[in-house]
């Protein structure tokens, strides 16, 4: 069986969490689950189902969207100028609005 290294997303919720100030207890009363649970997950001790995974970032306010390989360094790079990480010479093409909707 092979196992994939999820330490990059368990880290960025993490990140995410504490960003927003909301504790451990406060992200599992939202789910229905133990603080214990939302700690096992963070810490890497708890392989979680992906419908978790998904909850657990939208609680967050993020989404899980899946990138084909070929556009993952542009996406990446959107992220960056969206955080304000890259310099002005750096700066991707950002369109406005959803194209979806």
């Amino acid at each position: 069986m092979t196992h994939y290294q999820i330490e990059p997303l368990l880290a960025q919720l993490v990140k995410t969490r504490k960003a927003k100030g909301l504790s451990q207890s406060q992200i599992s009363s939202k789910l229905g689950h133990p603080q214990s649970y939302i700690s096992s997950i963070e810490n890497g001790k708890h392989d979680l189902r992906l419908s978790t995974f998904i909850e657990l970032a939208r609680v967050l306010e993020l989404e899980a969207i899946l990138v084909p390989r070929d556009l993952s360094p542009a996406v990446k790079q959107m992220i960056r100028d969206f955080e304000g990480e890259a310099t002005s010479d750096e700066r991707a093409f950002i369109p406005i609005g959803d194209a979806d909707g």
